[in-house]
């Protein structure tokens, strides 16, 4: 399977260079992507530490933005994503909350915000963060079905 194996190359890169930010973001992602839940918590909760305390890793932040998303936020995203199907909702929604301040402008992270406020329970305030992204973006479509399956 061609995603093992890039999973693998992931793995040889990091070996070679351990705090490699670049590397672990990849690998983090790859994980998530095999349905790998707990390593892409693990890789993505370094990816967070790592941020916090090397210069290296706080420069690489500031100079890369893939698909336009600020990597810290992107970093929080990971997350959000390996906790939901572990449910692990109030997880998911607290990193959830930390990529929408970050990011309040992209609404794939508003949507994974309002995601996991419906799963937590918090349907108003799915709602109202909803409406606020349907106001900016009417044509969202995964906006517009959340919100459909919230009047169900």
């Amino acid at each position: 399977h061609k995603g093992e194996l890039y999973y693998l190359l992931g793995l040889t890169k990091l070996e070679s260079d351990p705090n490699n930010f670049n590397h672990i973001l990849e690998l983090a992602r790859q994980a998530l992507t095999l349905k790998r839940y707990e390593e892409s918590i693990d890789l993505s909760l370094r990816l967070r530490d790592l941020a916090k305390t090397d210069a290296h890793a706080r420069a690489f932040i500031r100079t890369n933005r893939p698909f336009n998303i600020d990597l810290e936020a992107e970093i929080y995203l990971l997350l959000s994503s390996a906790y939901l199907p572990l449910n692990r909702f109030a997880d998911a929604l607290e990193v959830a909350k930390q990529a929408a301040l970050i990011s309040p402008d992209r609404k794939e992270i508003i949507q994974c915000y309002a995601n996991c406020e419906v799963v937590s329970g918090s349907l108003d305030k799915a709602y109202q963060t909803l409406y606020e992204l349907l106001m900016e973006a009417p044509d969202y479509p995964a906006a517009q079905l959340l919100l459909a399956i919230i009047f169900c």
